[in-house]
C-alpha cells in the first residue's frame, strides 16, 4: 500500500518529535519513499540525522538550503508529495496553518501543495481547548485529516459540523459533516 508513495513527513517542535523517529523507520520499511522536513524548534529536540538515517534521504530544515538550480524545494516536495504528514502538529504550526502563514519550510511546502495532509495535534489539552482564532478545526486546512489521541467532548460543540465520534478498532474516528476527522 506505501510501496513508491512519497510521503513528506513534517516534525514541528513539540517534545512528541521523538516518537516520528518510530514513524518515520516504519514508513521506510513498508517501501514509502520518506522525505522529512523539519522546523527550527524540531531540530531543537531530535537531530535531523536521525531522520536521514532511518529513512535514507536528506532531511530539510531551512527554507534557504542549497537547492538544485532546477528546483524549489517547498515546491518540489509539494508537487513530490502524495501525502503530507504532519506529526507532531503544535498549536504554533496548525494555527499557521490556519492562518496560511508560511514562514518556515513546513509551513510553505503545506501552503504550496495539493496533496492531502493528515496533522497529528500534539499539545496540552488546554492548548487544544483554547478558543482562539487559529484553534484547530476542520477548517484548518480544506482536506486535511486531523488525527486527535481521543475524542474530547470539549470540542464536540467548537465543531459546529461534527457528527459524532466513535471508536473504530484502535482509531477514534470524528466524524463530520464535511469529512471523516481519525482519531488515534
Amino acid at each position: 500500500m506505501l510501496k513508491n508513495k512519497v510521503i513528506v513527513l513534517g516534525i514541528s517542535g513539540g517534545i512528541a518529535a521523538y516518537k516520528a523517529a518510530d514513524l518515520a523507520s516504519k514508513l521506510a520499511q513498508a517501501g514509502a519513499t520518506v522525505k522529512v522536513v523539519m522546523t527550527w524548534e524540531a531540530t531543537q529536540l531530535v537531530q535531523p540525522l536521525t531522520f536521514q538515517a532511518l529513512t535514507g534521504n536528506p532531511v530539510v530544515t531551512d527554507m534557504f538550503e542549497p537547492a538544485p538550480l532546477s528546483a524549489i524545494t517547498h515546491v518540489s516536495l509539494a508537487d513530490e508529495a502524495d501525502i503530507i504528514a504532519i506529526v507532531p502538529a503544535t498549536a504554533n504550526i496548525i494555527a499557521k496553518m490556519a492562518a496560511g502563514i508560511a514562514d518556515d519550510i513546513l509551513t510553505c511546502t503545506v501552503l504550496a501543495t495539493k496533496a492531502p495532509i493528515v496533522i497529528a495535534p500534539a499539545m496540552h489539552n488546554n492548548m487544544y481547548v483554547n478558543p482562539s482564532p487559529g484553534r484547530i478545526s476542520p477548517n484548518s486546512k480544506p482536506g486535511a485529516l486531523l488525527l486527535f489521541p481521543r475524542c474530547m467532548g470539549a470540542w464536540l460543540p467548537a465543531l459546529s459540523d461534527t457528527a459524532g465520534c466513535r471508536k473504530l478498532g484502535k482509531l477514534w474516528v470524528l466524524f463530520s459533516k464535511r469529512s471523516v476527522k481519525m482519531v488515534i
